[in-house]
């Protein structure tokens, strides 16, 4: 399985990931951040391997010749409307367009906090417009009964949301949608 992780940040899932997947792609566009990613690499030198670390602008590279990835993850990227189109644009091209080689599909997987109601349904009209379907995970049944809710001034539970991306030509295809 390959993987690519959209605006990483410190590295730790990517890395996480690193793994258990074939290849691993960290992106984000700040250089800083980049430096850091490189610095976090070079650090976990039993996958340091597999993860590469580039810069990607959303929406403004999507040469035919970019890798194509078995899973894209974001998590907590989207604050502003306008970022959803220039999101879907570098999901489409990086995400494959083929079954991943155990049959399943590949998928988008998107931890999200919504922080302006309008984004959900953006999300969700540029997906469909580019041939995607959701399915929203209950973000609360990931956790345990005893475990609080995580829940401060700023983000509510309300806001939370998880949301599993395919290419619609690979539902009910067989294999895990």
């Amino acid at each position: 399985m390959v993987l690519t992780r959209l605006g990483e940040i410190q590295g730790l899932s990517g890395l996480l990931a690193a793994r258990y997947c074939d290849r691993v792609w960290l992106t984000d566009k700040d250089p800083q951040v980049l430096d850091t990613l490189q610095r976090s690499v070079q650090l976990n030198t039993d996958v340091q391997d597999k993860v590469k670390v580039e810069k990607l602008v959303w929406g403004t590279d999507t040469r035919d010749e970019l890798p194509r990835f078995d899973v894209v993850i974001a998590s907590d990227t989207l604050y502003y409307l306008t970022a959803v189109e220039q999101l879907w644009k570098s999901v489409d091209s990086l995400l494959s367009r083929e079954r991943c080689a155990d049959g399943s599909p590949p998928l988008f997987i998107l931890a999200h906090v919504n922080r302006e109601k309008v984004i959900d349904s953006e999300l969700h009209k540029v997906a469909q417009g580019l041939g995607f379907v959701a399915q929203v995970v209950p973000i609360f049944t990931l956790c345990a009964r005893s475990e609080p809710v995580p829940s401060n001034e700023h983000v509510k539970k309300e806001m939370l949301r998880l949301f599993v991306f395919t290419r619609a030509q690979h539902v009910g295809r067989g294999g895990r949608t």
